[in-house]
């Protein structure tokens, strides 16, 4: 049992020498310097655009250098169920910047204010769907979600239940393969689903992100990626490579693969990786990692469990400088209201992964707030989780240009103690 009078707080110990340590604040194409701390950009009060950039000093301190913003899109006033709608998932339009948020100027000024302070901007791009709505305008031509030409149609009854499933838990590359393709053919939540073999779909989303190349994002992130032709997906990364590097500028991708075992992430991190024409650039959720390590927050959870895990994710066979974890986010995962375990969740996470974690608002003061969608007054950089995170970040940087396992000492039920060998020192978690 994890019992939390052993346990106290889960700390790390850092023996030998620390050095002190100089990050770039350059964008590489790799992610080990990817501090990156995520916004809904909606639940700023107003003027959002403009309340982010006057945050952005504290996101310095916490030591940010890629702030990921939910879809800056306007978006579909209708909504189903409408209080969830308000996080920009749903947009109307994928060229055009909301004016509710503050407009493209508003935007621009962030991100020069951003560029400024060393932080890059991610976008969240959604290049699945529209919002719940009925007509949308594909690059002007006015087009309805009955038009089986643009948009895919609803799933048989029960059907995409079984293709998670299958998707989930199989170990057969061709059978992943086959329910990934399977699952791409359907509408995702009922949404209006874009029809991504039509040549005017592909070309409208393609030239729809180019501007914001223009205003200077780097760094986009994927959304719902596994509901998405892989085909496309590879195509359109390809396109807007090219586009920027005839400016001489490189991008950065992050892939929301929603899959919570390594055999499905792996075969579909494989494929996307062997089609695209930048593969340093291409980073994938470690979504396996989030859902074994907030399952230490179940009572009947043995820690032996956790070192199998472990040994398993370090076996040699998953594509770990690829992938990026995070704990929490507005979809999957509930947010850590326990400050014990939010702690112990964050530094385990940042402790195993060659990539740092990225941080969810509200995740730097941990066990604060609800799940539910309040509106941000402000970041909290001297938070528990900002601090803990920002201090391993800096620990860890040695080792996480290459592989190097993870030595573990002891493990009983409710305690355990890991090491990082370094070159010339060692860190170790309890």
């Amino acid at each position: 049992m994890f019992v939390r009078s052993k346990m106290i707080l889960l700390f790390f110990l850092l023996v030998v020498a620390y050095l002190p340590l100089s990050f770039s604040q350059e964008l590489s194409s790799g992610a080990r310097d990817l501090k990156c701390y995520f916004l809904l950009t909606k639940r700023f009060k107003s003027s959002q655009f403009n309340e982010i950039r006057e945050q952005l000093p504290k996101l310095a301190k916490m030591g940010i250098n890629t702030l990921w913003l939910s879809p800056v899109h306007p978006q579909t006033t209708e909504g189903w169920p409408g209080n969830l709608n308000n996080h920009n998932y749903w947009p109307s339009n994928h060229d055009e910047v909301d004016n509710n948020l503050g407009g493209k100027k508003a935007l621009q000024q962030l991100i020069l204010a951003a560029h400024a302070l060393g932080i890059e901007i991610c976008l969240d791009i959604v290049l699945n769907h529209f919002g719940y709505g009925h007509k949308f305008s594909l690059g002007g031509l006015q087009v309805t979600r009955d038009q089986a030409a643009y948009f895919r149609p609803p799933p048989p009854a029960d059907l995409l239940r079984k293709i998670y499933a299958r998707l989930r838990d199989s170990n057969d590359p061709r059978e992943i393969r086959e329910q990934q393709k399977a699952l791409a053919q359907y509408k995702l939540f009922q949404l209006p689903t874009l029809r991504h073999q039509n040549p005017l779909v592909r070309k409208y989303l393609i030239n729809a992100y180019k501007p914001f190349i223009d205003l200077g994002m780097r760094t986009f992130r994927i959304d719902a990626a596994k509901h998405i032709p892989l085909e496309f997906t590879i195509a359109f990364i390809n396109a807007l490579n090219e586009y920027a590097r005839e400016k001489g500028y490189t991008l950065r991708f992050i892939w929301e693969l929603f899959l919570e075992k390594y055999p499905a992430l792996d075969v579909l991190v494989g494929d996307a990786l062997q089609g695209v024409d930048n593969k340093n650039g291409q980073l994938f959720f470690d979504y396996p990692l989030a859902r074994e390590l907030t399952r230490l927050q179940d009572p009947n959870y043995q820690l032996t469990w956790l070192r199998s895990f472990i040994e398993y994710r370090e076996n040699g066979k998953h594509p770990l400088h690829h992938l990026v974890p995070i704990v929490e986010d507005h979809d999957f995962f509930k947010r850590l209201r326990d400050s014990f375990f939010a702690n112990s969740i964050y530094a385990l996470t940042e402790f195993l992964s060659l990539n740092p974690v990225i941080l969810f608002h509200g995740s730097e003061q941990s066990g604060v707030l609800s799940e539910q969608r309040q509106w941000i007054d402000e970041l909290y950089p001297d938070g528990d989780i900002a601090k803990l995170t920002k201090k391993l970040y800096q620990v860890l940087w040695p080792y996480r240009s290459a592989f190097l396992p993870t030595v573990i000492h002891f493990v009983d039920e409710s305690s355990m103690l890991v090491e990082k060998k370094l070159s010339d020192r060692s860190v170790f978690l309890f």
